[in-house]
């Protein structure tokens, strides 16, 4: 449970975004914006911040176009929220790359550890608050890096793929980690040890990941809308359960199972994500945020499109997802979708009217639930934002 208020429609109706990102600066996010009247910028500092009204919501923007958040993953206490982020989503060669550290006690980024020589993405906490594991993000060098938060000091090197790495998955109760790269391989780690444990080799597709909640099964998704589940003492077997996904061909691009360990969450390239049974596999039901209303994106809109990534809540009573084009995030009952009924909720009350606060002006690719907190984290291109529960208003009402 986060810290004893139990999570329900109404409470998540009431998520309003408290704070908001537009660069990785530290100190006061509410620090306002130092445009006058007239349009000039007062502000001589390189660092760009954003405003937020707390009583209307309202958001006044003042941020670089080119700021884009790659990853994002809470500590397991829930204390701290660490991102990769980038000054350009356009080239090849970014501007700066950095790692960004926020506290979420004071909703301030404590630290930012450049990342420049080889870039930074799919940032994952291990079971300390102090260390992470990151990839490198370009086209030369392929490691993984675990490094020490609180020295900026690498504590070990983990080389072996052979391409870029695009997922890196913590296994929840030890120091084994799993990594996933466009060279088709899936490779098994030691947090001690910089030699790689194992590895599964051709996995076709676009490969990605997720242990199950006790540590005992990998699941890996390919090719051919299949998602395979391994047993991690015995991978080498191969797979023990083949789940066919029923869904639009294509990769997919985000695994998670549910804290529970019954549900396991599977996000798709086409901005759809499935729920499935993860002891047979069965579909449970299909998440869509597109609306058949909705348009194609504008073109300048296009670069800031990445896959979307789904969190379960940690009481496994809801999934979260953005969406590719209304920028907005939404909630599903797992409950209701276990009886056959999709309930989607849309943070905020935007569907019903109520405390609409937010809205992205771009598609909100990145969401997050922390563990431990009433509190969600989302991204998406010029905006990391944290919601909270409106605090004004009656919970449960």
């Amino acid at each position: 449970m986060t810290q004893g208020i139990p999570l329900t429609n109404s409470l998540l109706q009431l998520l309003k975004v408290s704070q908001i990102y537009t660069s990785a600066s530290k100190g006061d996010p509410f620090m306002p914006s130092t445009h006058d009247a007239s349009g000039s910028d007062n502000d001589t500092s390189s660092e760009s911040r954003l405003s937020l009204n707390k009583s209307t919501g309202n958001v006044n923007q003042h941020h670089p176009d080119d700021y884009f958040v790659s990853s994002m993953d809470f500590s397991e206490d829930g204390t701290y929220l660490i991102t990769t982020q980038s000054s350009s989503t356009l080239s090849d060669e970014l501007d700066h790359q950095c790692l960004a550290l926020y506290s979420t006690d004071s909703g301030k980024c404590t630290q930012e550890i450049p990342s420049q020589k080889y870039g930074c993405d799919h940032v994952k906490f291990t079971h300390a608050n102090t260390t992470v594991l990151f990839a490198s993000n370009n086209s030369y060098d392929h490691t993984v890096r675990h490094l020490d938060i609180q020295n900026s000091r690498f504590i070990r090197y983990f080389k072996g793929h052979q391409s870029q790495v695009h997922q890196i998955a913590m296994n929840p109760i030890s120091n084994h980690f799993s990594t996933c790269a466009k060279d088709h391989s899936v490779r098994f780690w030691d947090l001690s040890d910089p030699s790689c444990r194992g590895k599964i080799p051709n996995v076709k597709g676009h490969p990605c990941l997720a242990y199950d909640p006790k540590g005992l099964v990998l699941a890996i998704a390919g090719a051919l809308n299949t998602v395979r589940l391994y047993d991690v003492r015995k991978f080498t077997d191969g797979p023990f359960l083949n789940i066919i996904v029923d869904t639009e061909p294509g990769d997919f691009t985000n695994l998670e199972f549910s804290s529970d360990g019954k549900y396991l969450g599977i996000s798709t390239q086409h901005g759809k994500a499935v729920l499935v049974d993860s002891f047979d596999g069965k579909k449970i039901a299909e998440m869509d945020t597109n609306s058949s209303e909705q348009q194609e994106p504008p073109s300048s809109m296009l670069p800031a499109l990445r896959p979307l990534q789904l969190s379960f809540t940690p009481d496994s009573k809801y999934v979260l997802m953005g969406s590719r084009f209304d920028g907005l995030a939404h909630a599903w009952d797992l409950q209701m979708m276990s009886q056959g009924k999709v309930n989607e909720i849309t943070m905020g009350g935007v569907q019903t009217g109520s405390h609409s606060t937010y809205r992205s002006s771009s598609p909100i690719h990145l969401v997050k639930w922390n563990p431990k907190k009433v509190m969600l984290a989302t991204a998406s291109a010029g905006h990391l934002a944290l919601w909270l529960p409106d605090v004004g208003s009656k919970v449960g009402a």
